[in-house]
């Protein structure tokens, strides 16, 4: 997979007269495709939203390129004839939209409608999931939205039969619900509409929660397009997307559900520790920050598993120069604050009227920029925050950005905007986690930090290790860590990275972590990848390696067999890498082998060792290589991973695509058969039955 700077490509391309200047340039020094790939990463003429400028970009584009390559050129039709499907498909998405009536509604009336129709569905659905009565949810929300058994004449399904689906349903439709939200922003729709709307209209609105699978999935796929490459044919009315190179598609899944995974320990590890110690220390109106003092219980388990992700219980590291714990804080506070409202609303026993400020929360920022000082957040942490917070076209999505601004009248200052039922789903820790993942750099780490907990690793398991930094005419060379085994020298750079969700997050991963494969807009001279990095460092020490040799008490005219680099990040990684001399892995694989923990996979209640004897007996060099070179926890998923075919039909056409799924990892209900299966493929080891039998 080819790695260039996407930011700054994307940057350059939001002006297009100087991204024009630039792409003229570039041709003259490369090839048809090379110049494909850059207008593929800058999103150049692809018209996601109706009334945007794109279409005259693309043309002016095509000209330039009709003008250098000529008008046969194989990779610039191709190119050109793959951008006009995917802009067909947001144009058929628009007419699909339209055939559910949307466009009956004044444009003013659209946007609050939406927002209404949304908390109004997540709001049912989340009484729903508490156990409510059908009849008393009435009471409050216009329409409620539960399970339906199908096989029994439509009969109503306890939440508690299939809670894990419930769940599945609110977060697909919360994060989901942001794309369907941008197509607002861009069309300029307002929120300033202060009067009520009809009840058809929010009925009618409601029908973009029937559609936001198909939303998501042209933006992923267009996505996908741009970032790794997917091959675009029409077969009749079936527009196909195909893998180019299944690997990176397959390691961004895998990545996903080993952190899913270990989300579910960490989790389950909380719930069943004992935390007398902890409730100690939880005061609902607490100004104390993480870890000294919480203001619930949950945000006490998010603060564990932000400080497991990060291998740290120094949450006073800063992202975007707000501590980590701050940013915690904040979001426990708009949980909180989203509770009480949702609350007061169920004791109300009556239907509100359909207005914004009745069903959403609506306070000025000034309101939000107290309350977080009040929680203990400095107030230049809360201005950040608050922007950071702000939900723009550049967002993830509403969990990870809450605040929807007002634009404000003359008359008034800047309102917020907040959906309750969406924003009591966010989970502080996962939000912070994605933050760090949009980052351009990873986050910085000092005191107890990511360093001090793989020496402190390494000795305890009786291996020779420490850090160094030395200062040389102005030029700093610090390792991490370095360890010597049997007399091969191991150098190591950490990196606390985000964990990547979706195909952006991963390339922006890999881009932090490997050299690009072309720079092609000028950086800095110490802008460099995690392995230019290590490499740099490894290159002075091994010229220097007296100064290793006194640090560790070996003897000054000692020479290493090998020399090895790793670069160890806490983001867990879905492929085995190697790139520019350097080994990659994550934090979880190679602490779990020096810790000479089996790996194993969770199936229900049941813990399962998958046997590896890289994990037997005293660690060596050679067992160490075994698993950095293929991973067993990577081995695992690979082996349980499938892909399915999937289509979707929009208004007049289909789409067609292939997805990684790992069916593993969802296994709610556990039989001989399933396990028969699992040990077939390989992802169970023979003995599985009688594991069962024993954990039993």
């Amino acid at each position: 997979m080819d790695i260039v700077d996407f930011h700054k490509i994307e940057s350059l391309a939001r002006d297009f007269r100087n991204f024009l200047i630039f792409i003229n340039g570039y041709m003259q020094q490369h090839s048809s495709e090379e110049t494909v790939r850059i207008l593929k990463i800058s999103g150049i003429g692809v018209q996601k939203y109706p009334n945007s400028n794109k279409s005259e970009q693309l043309q002016t584009i095509i000209g330039a390129l009709h003008s250098q390559y000529g008008k046969d050129d194989e990779h610039t039709n191709k190119w050109i004839e793959e951008v006009e499907i995917i802009n067909n498909l947001f144009v058929d998405l628009i007419q699909l939209r339209e055939a559910h009536g949307v466009n009956k509604i004044q444009k003013k009336r659209q946007a609050v409608g939406f927002l209404i129709a949304l908390e109004i569905f997540l709001g049912s659905l989340k009484e729903y999931s508490m156990g409510r009565r059908l009849e008393k949810i009435k009471e409050v929300y216009p329409f409620v939205i539960s399970l339906f058994d199908d096989r029994r004449r439509g009969r109503l399904i306890p939440a508690k039969v299939d809670h894990n689906r419930v769940a599945q349903i609110a977060d697909s439709v919360a994060e989901n619900a942001s794309s369907i939200f941008k197509y607002f922003i861009y069309d300029d729709a307002t929120l300033n509409f202060k009067n009520a709307l009809k009840y058809d209209e929010i009925k009618i609105l409601r029908e973009h929660m029937n559609l936001y699978e198909i939303y998501n999935s042209i933006e992923t796929l267009e996505e996908k397009w741009r970032m790794i490459g997917l091959d675009i044919t029409i077969d009749k009315d079936i527009i196909n997307f195909s893998m180019l190179d299944e690997k990176p598609f397959q390691a961004v899944s895998l990545s996903s559900a080993r952190f899913q995974n270990q989300r579910m320990k960490w989790n389950l590890d909380f719930q069943n520790s004992d935390k007398t110690e902890l409730h100690q220390k939880i005061k609902i109106d607490n100004t104390l920050l993480p870890t000294e003092g919480f203001i619930s219980e949950e945000e006490v388990m998010h603060s564990i598993s932000l400080g497991e992700f990060l291998l740290t219980r120094d949450l006073k590291m800063k992202l975007k120069n707000v501590e980590l714990r701050e940013w915690l804080r904040a979001y426990s506070v708009i949980k909180r604050e989203m509770e009480e409202v949702i609350q007061k609303r169920f004791i109300s026993n009556r239907v509100a009227p359909m207005q914004l400020t009745d069903w959403c929360d609506v306070r000025p920022a000034s309101n939000w920029l107290q309350l977080f000082m009040s929680a203990g957040i400095s107030e230049a942490s809360a201005g950040i925050i608050i922007n950071c917070l702000t939900f723009t076209l550049k967002s993830k999505d509403l969990l990870d950005c809450p605040f929807i601004p007002i634009p404000p009248r003359s008359d008034q200052e800047p309102e917020i905007c907040v959906i309750p039922s969406l924003a009591v789903i966010i989970d502080p820790a996962l939000s912070t986690i994605s933050n760090m993942a949009r980052s351009t750099s990873d986050i910085a780490m000092k005191g107890t930090g990511l360093e001090n907990e793989v020496l402190k690793l390494l000795r305890s398991a009786g291996i020779p290790a420490d850090q160094i930094k030395k200062t040389v005419n102005g030029e700093t060379y610090e390792c991490d860590t370095f360890f010597v085994l049997e007399d091969h020298l191991i150098f190591v750079e950490c990196k606390a990275f985000g964990q990547p969700y979706g195909v952006r997050d991963y390339y922006q991963l890999i881009q932090n972590i490997i050299p690009l494969s072309e720079e092609v807009i000028p950086r800095a001279a110490n802008d460099r990848s995690a392995t230019e990095q290590l490499n740099r460092i490894a290159k002075y020490y091994l010229n220097h390696l007296p100064l290793l040799c006194e640090k560790l008490g070996l003897p000054e005219i000692w020479k290493p067999k090998s020399v090895t680099r790793i670069i160890l990040t806490t983001a867990m990684l879905g492929e085995n890498m190697f790139s520019d001399d350097c080994y990659i892995v994550d934090y979880s694989i190679f602490s779990r082998f020096i810790k000479r923990d089996m790996p194993y996979i969770n199936i229900g209640p049941y813990r399962i060792l998958n046997g590896d004897k890289n994990y037997e007996g005293d660690i060596t060099f050679e067992k160490l290589m075994n698993i950095i070179v293929k991973s067993p926890q990577i081995d695992i998923f690979n082996r349980g991973i499938i892909l399915n075919s999937v289509e979707r039909k929009l208004y007049s056409k289909k789409l067609k695509y292939l997805i990684h799924t790992i069916p593993f990892s969802k296994i709610r209900i556990i039989d001989a058969s399933v396990i028969n299966k699992m040990i077939t493929r390989g992802i169970l080891p023979e003995d599985a039955h009688e594991q069962m039998k024993a954990d039993r």
